[in-house]
């Protein structure tokens, strides 16, 4: 199911030493584990944060609200579940929600934010934008590992990252 990874960057969980230059020294030696985070996509199998499988199908019992309190679309709860922990959801309707706040959600505009948006309406870019809950927003961070990399599009990796999110599910790691 991970075939919508939003960050490139964060599809490289199994690089052991990623050093930030500028990472606080709460990171001991500099390093930092990245996790992933993709689009769910209502309809499909997913997993939970066991790595248990969830299918987000099932009666659509649970609405989709935005900040005013309107409902957007009805879900099932494993997809409400989902859309509230990724943060960015894409519905069966084809309708692309982001999370504003907790258990809140804006439409979003696809061809404008493919990958969704960030913090502060961030517009989120594969193999550039990373979250981080210790670093300022728009920060870049040079990260070694991915300086030569060779991109899907043929194009090789400067190494150099930027802050456009943050995450409610990690606090410091």
């Amino acid at each position: 199911m991970k075939s919508a990874l939003i960050l490139a960057v964060t599809g490289l969980a199994f690089l052991p030493n990623i050093l930030a230059a500028s990472a606080p020294s709460c990171y001991g030696s500099g390093k930092a584990v990245l996790t992933n985070y993709w689009v769910t996509k209502e309809g499909t199998e997913d997993m939970d944060n066991d790595g248990n499988t969830v299918y987000l199908t099932g009666p659509k019992t649970v609405a989709l609200k935005d900040t005013s309190g309107n409902t957007i679309e009805m879900v099932a709860q494993t997809t409400f579940d989902k859309c509230n922990m990724e943060g960015t959801c894409l519905l069966l309707s084809s309708k692309m929600v982001n999370l504003v706040s907790n258990k809140k959600f804006d439409s979003i505009d696809r061809k404008s934010a493919p990958y969704g948006l960030g913090s502060n309406d961030k517009v989120l870019v594969p193999f550039v934008s990373i979250a981080s809950n210790d670093l300022p927003k728009g920060s870049t961070v040079y990260m070694t590992e991915l300086d030569g990399m060779k991109l899907p599009n043929g194009k090789t990796h400067n190494g150099c990252v930027r802050v456009d999110d943050e995450s409610w599910s990690f606090n410091g790691l």
